[in-house]
């Protein structure tokens, strides 16, 4: 009987999660650290989040998907993805939170939920094309 789930890919999923962990403290620590410096904010952010990616490509790339070569095609397959992935979210939060007065938390909360979930398995699929 086949797993509805299997192991492999619930194994990756984790490892997914630790990356994004390492991106999110990447960006946080980028952005707070130029502000401090004086950087505009529009900068701070641009940067914090370029950063981020990149840093989020080679990581799944190496870690979560044991690719053995990464490309410019596929980084900018991967920004695509997760820039649009990203607007789709944030979209997603402001209706749950202003429109249907979900709690902030919550809805901040589920867009993660979603964005990681449906992140992973475009990428696994269309950048990292594992299967």
């Amino acid at each position: 009987m086949e797993r509805a789930f299997p192991l492999k890919t619930l194994s990756t999923l984790i490892r997914y999660g630790l990356v994004g962990v390492i991106n999110t403290g990447t960006s946080i620590g980028t952005m707070v650290g130029l502000a401090h410096l004086g950087i505009h904010y529009t900068i701070y952010t641009a940067t914090g989040y370029l950063l981020a990616f990149i840093v989020s490509y080679i990581l799944n790339g190496i870690f979560t998907f044991q690719c053995k070569q990464l490309s410019h095609r596929a980084f900018l397959v991967f920004v695509g993805i997760n820039g649009s992935l990203l607007i789709f979210v944030e979209v997603f939060q402001i209706s749950l939170i202003e429109l249907l007065a979900v709690p902030e938390l919550l809805g901040v909360a589920t867009g993660m939920v979603i964005y990681t979930l449906v992140g992973f398995f475009l990428n696994r699929h269309f950048v990292y094309q594992t299967g």
